[in-house]
């Protein structure tokens, strides 16, 4: 067993279980995403039985108590009210987003318990649970050389074991636990990328992009909800708008410009694939899967959409209809 797989499975929580207070979704998003730049962990619930405004405050401060016993200081929690329910954000760094969902689930059992009138276990054993988890994953060799390629402006790829500097031709990538103290850097380095997101015309607007570039004489490939490729080469069919079709196509050596079709339902499960792209396009939004993650209108769907924004560098475009 990984250890991403001892900790996916490492503490169950004993949430209590009444339609009135549902813990809907805890998650880890491991790149920008609708509620901060940085990666983190959210809670989506839903408390049809109970005042928004008192299952929020409740929430939040329960979050904050555990976060205070885990010695985690300076955390800003992104609070995110929607009809019927809220969603709750905390920024964490790359070697603690476990812990951070973890931390957001914990607190939402203290929270429901309250409201329910259960008697929850002490906090104390609670954060000794979490510390549990917390000791294996911390990695502060991967939080310096994380700091070190962001120094070098350099995109990072993260998934459960492994990570990713730089994209494509310029990319390179280490088993989490093998990373090297000091990588050697030469060579290493993006490549132009483009997110495409929208409800109607991503995937044709992604393969326009991906086109123009073949014709400009480059090796261009593209993630979509058809297949990924790179060339004339499919790596694989099916849809990979999520951040696992970003990975298989920036990790590829011989790529030289790269177009993301990004999902709905992708930005809110794992947050953008990128932190570094010159190019976001948002072709357009109407009602489009509504009604999942807390997102019930439009201008709330539009909110996910141009979350894009958050992967640009400096001086990139963000390209509206």
């Amino acid at each position: 067993m990984t250890r991403s797989d001892w900790l996916k499975q490492a503490l169950v929580i004993p949430l209590p279980e009444d339609d009135a207070l549902v813990l809907d979704g805890c998650r880890r998003l491991l790149g920008p995403n609708l509620y901060h730049p940085h990666p983190g962990a959210v809670g989506d619930a839903l408390c049809p039985g109970f005042e928004v405004a008192a299952v929020q405050h409740l929430w939040v401060v329960q979050v904050q108590r555990l976060l205070d016993g885990l010695d985690w200081t300076g955390v800003v929690i992104v609070e995110r009210p929607f009809e019927g329910g809220v969603s709750l954000f905390i920024p964490a760094p790359v070697d603690r987003l476990f812990t951070a969902a973890y931390v957001i689930e914990a607190a939402w059992y203290f929270c429901a318990s309250a409201l329910l009138g259960d008697e929850a276990m002490p906090i104390e054993a609670m954060l000794a649970e979490l510390q549990k988890i917390e000791a294996p994953e911390a990695n502060p060799e991967l939080l310096a050389v994380v700091a070190e390629a962001d120094a070098r402006g350099l995109d990072r790829l993260l998934d459960d074991d492994a990570v990713t500097f730089g994209h494509g031709k310029g990319a390179a990538t280490w088993a989490t636990e093998d990373l090297p103290a000091v990588p050697d850097w030469t060579g290493l380095h993006d490549i132009p990328l483009a997110l495409v997101t929208g409800t109607n015309g991503k995937t044709t607007t992604t393969r326009l992009i991906a086109a123009m570039a073949r014709a400009a004489g480059l090796v261009s490939g593209l993630s979509s909800t058809e297949f990924v490729k790179v060339g004339d080469d499919v790596l694989d069919r099916g849809d990979y708008s999520g951040p696992a079709g970003a990975r298989l196509l920036l990790r590829d050596p011989r790529l030289e410009l790269a177009v993301l079709e990004v999902a709905r339902g992708g930005i809110l499960r794992r947050g953008l694939p990128v932190s570094h792209a010159q190019v976001a396009v948002v072709t357009n939004v109407a009602s489009d899967h509504l009604g999942q993650y807390g997102i019930n209108t439009v201008a709330e769907l539009a909110e996910v959409k141009l979350s894009v924004y958050r992967a640009l560098r400096a001086g990139g475009q963000l390209v509206l209809n």
